[in-house]
This record gives C-alpha cells, sequence and structure tokens, in this order.
C-alpha cells in the first residue's frame, strides 16, 4: 500500500481524502447511524477563529477533512520542489495525515487548519531567500503571510524571531530586511484592527489576539483520556528528527541543507511558542505536524521498503483502533 505513494504524481494526492476518512474510520459513525464529532472546542485561536465560528456550511469534520488532505498534498510538494529529501514521494503528506489523524480536532474546524496554510505559504516565502530577484517582496511576504496564520493563532506572532532566524540562514538578516519583515508582519494586524474598529468589535479582537491569546504553560482543559498516546507519539517523533539530524544533511546540495535547517528552527520554533499560548491544546500539534512531517517523511523514504511498509501498517491499524476506542 505505501508503494502507491512513492511517486510525486497529482492523481495520488486524491487518495489522501479517502485515506484520511480510514483513519478516521470509528469517528464517522456511532451505533445509531449518526456522525460522531469530537467532544473538545478549539483553543489558543485569534480574531480569526471568531470569524470562523458557525461560518461554514455543512459538518464542519467534512470540511477539515478535505482541508487537511489538501494540505498534506501542499506540504509533499513542498518538499519535493525544494529537494529536501532524495527522492520523489508524497511520504510528507502521508505522515502529515497520520500525525493529524491522531488528534481530535476534526469537529469543530479549527482555526490552527487554517493558519497552518498561512505557516506553509511563510515557509515558502523563506526557502525562495537565496533568490536576489524581489527580495525585499519576498521578505515582506514572509511577514505578512506570519502575520495572518497568527490572527488564526494569536501565539504565532512569536514566530517573527524564527524569521530572522530564517533572514539569517540565507545572509539577509540586515536591519533593512528585518524591519521590511516586522512591517509585513504588522500589516495584518492593522488591518484587522481597523475592521474590527469600524464594526464596533475592537474589545474582541484586543482580547482574542493579546490579553487572551498569551499565557505560560496553561493548558486547555477537557483533554481526553487517550491525551498521553497523543502526545507521546509527537514527543517519539520529535525525538526521532533529534536522533537523525545528521542524516537530514547528508548528500545535500547548500540550499537544501539550508531550507532543512529552516524547517527544523520551525518545528523548535512552534514547541516554544507553545510556552506561550494561552489555553494551549491540541490544535497547537497540528501546526507542529507542518514541520515534523516533512522531516519524518524524510526517515520514512529512507527506509528499507519492508521495513517502511511495516511501520505505515502499524501506525494505520493503531489510528483505526484508536478512532474506535475513542467514539
Amino acid at each position: 500500500m505505501l508503494q502507491l505513494f512513492r511517486t510525486n504524481q497529482l492523481f495520488v494526492a486524491l487518495l489522501f481524502v479517502p485515506y484520511l476518512f480510514l483513519l478516521r474510520a470509528g469517528k464517522w459513525w456511532n451505533d445509531s447511524g449518526a456522525p460522531l464529532t469530537d467532544v473538545l472546542e478549539p483553543s489558543g485561536g485569534g480574531i480569526g477563529g471568531w470569524w470562523l465560528r458557525g461560518g461554514l456550511p455543512g459538518p464542519d469534520a467534512l470540511w477539515t477533512t478535505l482541508a487537511v488532505s489538501v494540505l498534506a498534498f501542499l506540504i509533499s510538494q513542498t518538499v519535493i520542489n525544494n529537494r529536501l529529501t532524495g527522492g520523489l514521494s508524497m511520504f510528507p503528506g502521508l505522515v502529515f495525515l497520520l500525525l493529524c489523524a491522531l488528534l481530535p480536532v476534526f469537529d469543530p474546524f479549527p482555526p490552527a487548519l487554517v493558519a497552518a496554510y498561512f505557516l506553509l505559504a511563510a515557509l515558502g516565502e523563506a526557502f525562495s531567500l537565496d533568490q536576489k530577484k524581489n527580495l525585499d517582496t519576498r521578505v515582506f511576504n514572509l511577514g505578512l503571510w506570519l502575520g495572518v496564520a497568527s490572527l488564526f493563532q494569536s501565539s504565532l506572532l512569536l514566530l517573527g524571531g524564527w524569521a530572522i532566524v530564517a533572514l539569517a540562514i540565507f545572509q539577509r538578516a540586515g536591519i533593512r530586511s528585518i524591519l521590511v519583515m516586522l512591517t509585513g508582519l504588522l500589516v495584518p494586524y492593522w488591518l484587522a484592527g481597523v475592521g474590527c474598529f469600524l464594526t464596533g468589535q475592537l474589545n474582541t479582537f484586543w482580547s482574542a489576539q493579546f490579553s487572551g491569546g498569551f499565557g505560560l504553560l496553561h493548558f486547555a482543559d477537557g483533554y481526553d483520556r487517550f491525551i498521553w498516546i497523543r502526545v507521546g507519539v509527537f514527543a517519539g517523533g520529535v525525538a526521532v528528527v533529534l536522533l537523525s539530524l545528521q542524516s537530514y544533511f547528508r548528500k545535500k546540495i547548500i540550499a537544501a541543507q539550508r531550507k532543512t535547517s529552516m524547517v527544523l528552527w520551525l518545528l523548535g520554533g512552534l514547541i516554544v511558542v507553545g510556552i506561550f499560548q494561552e489555553n494551549v491544546g491540541y490544535e497547537h500539534l497540528l501546526l507542529v505536524a507542518v514541520p515534523l512531517s516533512m522531516l519524518l517523511g524524510q526517515n520514512l523514504l529512507r527506509l528499507p521498503a519492508r521495513w517502511a511498509e511495516a511501520v505505515h501498517i502499524v501506525a494505520l491499524v493503531g489510528l483505526i483502533v484508536l478512532s474506535f476506542m475513542a467514539r
């Protein structure tokens, strides 16, 4: 089955949707035949979370499934286009689906998923910093996409520090470039603030983005009984990344090594950001899954075919069983 994803063909990405449905099989129907929903409310969202509430037609779980599948494809394409792996495959997207299926964040629709799209866009702009053409535009867009992402997950504003590291990796961290990036980072706040002021929602904007968006080791209430399994898998994934650091840079050109460094710094930045987020919940792990899947996908690709298939089958069966146990 894993062999199907050892390609970069677009039609293979269409399999992501039924594959994710399979991973969450136990969450779709209960004994009476009615669709099930996740019991945990989204946490940590900024003003974008307020805008999204009740705004999607139809079942939120369906929209989330489609959005996660598309994002998985975009993650795989980002890895392929930037030559972060030694071969062409959809493994990074596949790993992203496996990590997301582990989290009860599909219903209601999580604002963090929208933030993940803009976070990936910011990473794409960071990858393009090695190009001298339109450099100021790329630096501005790097800050802009991070700013928009933080409107849906307020603590991501702190990733401005990661953006400065990204500039430094490509030797672009001059005062001018930093100021251009910070300008892009603040533009979405200015536009959202003006919009909320004109509609009488300025207090809501301030509460969602600042006073209610940041804390220190403040975790959301209402975790389910499988929290240690979910968090443990992510912790194990981070441990695998730490043990594989040297392999990520082996036999790669300088540009690919720099981009890999950016992904590693992003992973570390997201873990640190979670410490300063108010009501940090499972949704933050959804964001962590973006850089983590890019790295673990490389590990899966380097494994011998039989071992890779075995790991995949264990993960697949384990998640299906967990979906039924967590009903």
